[in-house]
């Protein structure tokens, strides 16, 4: 009795692993005969192996080649549709540096070269001379050079503006 309650037991132990498990360690099979007796046979099963490899393939970027086509490429993409988040709104923030590098970003993905500048008070815009810092915080923003001009370019507006000439 106690022989056949080890091999009962040892049996569910099996079972239970095969099912949690997932292990397949046999498959039953039946014989004909006068009596139907299952017996375990060992089944090998092929395993496809997938081995997947990311690779950087070097892009080649560009400067814009003049203003029509940065307004055309900023009237494309969608980074300034993002909703402008502060911490003091009590949920995770999304300011100006996040606008500044997903626009970047996005500019290297399409194959131009953009960067993120960090500009501090007091700055002034050239062209119009606003105010877009506050005393002791700065602001995050792009630029792009055209030929010798360098532009900023405001991420949340898709505002641009010549900042400076190079030559």
């Amino acid at each position: 009795m106690k022989n056949l309650f080890i091999l009962l037991l040892c049996l569910l132990i099996i079972f239970c692993l095969e099912i949690l498990c997932g292990w397949a360690l046999f498959k039953p099979q039946v014989i004909e005969g006068t009596a139907h007796i299952a017996k375990p046979v060992l089944v090998e099963v092929e395993r496809e192996v997938v081995r997947v490899e990311i690779v950087e393939v070097p892009r080649k970027l560009r400067t814009f080649q003049d203003t029509r086509e940065l307004e055309g490429w900023l009237e494309r993409n969608d980074v300034d549709s993002r909703l402008y988040l502060d911490e003091k709104m009590g949920l995770s923030s999304y300011d100006c540096d996040d606008f500044a590098r997903n626009l970047a970003k996005k500019a290297i993905e399409d194959g131009y070269y953009m960067w993120v500048q960090v500009l501090h008070h007091p700055y002034r815009r050239r062209d119009n001379n606003q105010l877009l810092t506050k005393p002791g915080e700065a602001h995050a923003i792009c630029s792009v050079f055209i030929g010798n001009n360098c532009y900023y370019v405001e991420p949340q507006t898709d505002e641009y503006w010549l900042a400076v000439v190079t030559d």
